[in-house]
């Protein structure tokens, strides 16, 4: 319930309210990941949060996520970001939530997606969040090998 509050609050507001990711320096080892999402809706955002590794199996408080940012589609009250190479930490659990809220004349419901997986040094990975016909899901593939990554659907909080 939390995160639905949160992806509608976040199509209207952009997510101005939440601090920004942010992405691994130094010697730490990283993975790039381009997020993009695919939507029959005429009008959407899909919003991407890091959802703190630490412990992807509890819920945080709404204000806990950090902002990695977010794709729009037409909405002329959400500036999207660019998600085309996000840098995570590479070798261990990357967890993230997905909410995509279509906003179209026929609907208005959004679907959220919590995953999670050990994207490895050096690889590139595409996520797609796909929303048609109101039903959601994710993928992930490697890149550079054009291969479906095996992935956890963390509960929804």
């Amino acid at each position: 319930m939390k995160l639905v509050i949160l992806t509608l609050f976040l199509t209207l507001v952009g997510c101005a309210g939440f601090p920004p990711y942010i992405p691994p320096s130094g010697p730490i080892p990283t993975a790039s990941i381009k997020f993009t999402q695919q939507s029959n809706a005429t009008l959407g955002s899909m919003t991407i949060f890091n959802y703190f590794p630490d412990s992807p199996k509890s819920c945080k408080k709404i204000a806990d996520y950090q902002r990695i940012g977010v794709i729009d589609k037409g909405n002329p009250f959400v500036e999207s970001t660019d998600l085309s190479n996000v840098l995570v930490e590479a070798n261990k659990p990357f967890t993230f939530v997905s909410g995509i809220t279509p906003a179209n004349a026929f609907s208005q419901s959004s679907c959220n997606k919590v995953v999670s997986f050990v994207p490895k040094k050096g690889h590139k990975y595409i996520v797609v969040a796909t929303y048609k016909s109101n039903e959601c899901s994710v993928s992930i593939t490697e890149s550079n090998i054009n291969k479906a990554i095996d992935f956890d659907f963390v509960y929804s909080c």
